[in-house]
């Protein structure tokens, strides 16, 4: 098996609008639950990014990085998007970068 080094076209751009749509994901849900009120808007962005960086991290079959809002998502009481990133916040059980040709 060989392991794809990336997706054709795939570029930097295309990494940011990702992440943006994590991020934009997350401060959607923070904006409209009151289990978020007790939160700062600093505090708010950091899930916010954490959302992003793990959600990348799950696409690519990799661990994501440690950031400082994994904490505080560690402190969101039962929330479906809490589940989500705590979820995608270790190593992957499978990596799915690899093509196998049959």
């Amino acid at each position: 098996m060989e392991q794809a080094a990336d997706l054709p076209g795939f570029n930097e751009r295309d990494r940011r609008n990702f992440y943006a749509i994590g991020y934009d994901k997350a401060m959607s849900e923070i904006a409209s639950s009151d289990v978020f009120d007790q939160f700062s808007e600093q505090e708010k962005q950091a899930l916010a990014n954490t959302m992003a960086v793990n959600n990348q991290a799950y696409f690519t079959g990799t661990a994501p990085k440690e950031t400082p809002g994994l904490k505080l998502w560690k402190k969101v009481s039962n929330h479906f998007l809490r589940n989500y990133v705590l979820s995608t916040a270790g190593k992957p059980k499978q990596n799915n970068n690899y093509w196998a040709e049959k």
